[in-house]
């Protein structure tokens, strides 16, 4: 689906009411998707993840999430398949699986993102990594 102009102001609208009522739940705002998606989502339990997952769900997607299961346990939906494993060396988890989208949440490590799209490379249509430069910052002040 290609988003007009008029679906964004409609939906920036949505979001800033919505924000200005205090809502949190993205799934609100979310339009049921034409074709469902298998997502992967590296970390989900952290700032954006949460967010993340319930508007994949809202839309009608099904999720998948990989995350050593420490940060905010039982926090995620039911629907939620959840991966267990760490990003330094346990990724076996991921092995033999296929997947629509990745998505990988900024992580502290370059290598970790390296590893990922290794694991991965085959396996999904489509990875989307972000960062911020909050840690881009904050990884260069470690090495000097």
């Amino acid at each position: 689906m290609n988003p007009t102009r008029r679906h964004f102001i409609k939906l920036s609208a949505g979001v800033g009411v919505a924000l200005g009522f205090g809502v949190r739940s993205t799934s609100l705002l979310a339009e049921k998707s034409v074709k469902p998606l298998r997502i992967l989502i590296l970390g989900g339990t952290g700032f954006t993840g949460p967010y993340q997952v319930r508007y994949a769900l809202g839309r009608g997607h099904k999720v998948t999430t990989f995350n050593r299961g420490k940060t905010h346990p039982g926090e995620l939906p039911n629907e939620v398949e959840q991966l267990i494993g760490d990003r330094s060396g346990q990724l076996d988890a991921l092995k033999d699986r296929h997947w629509d989208v990745a998505i990988d949440n900024p992580t502290s490590l370059p290598a970790w993102v390296r590893d990922a799209g290794q694991i991965l490379k085959d396996k999904v249509e489509r990875y989307v990594f972000y960062f911020d430069d909050f840690r881009l910052r904050r990884h260069k002040q470690r090495r000097g």
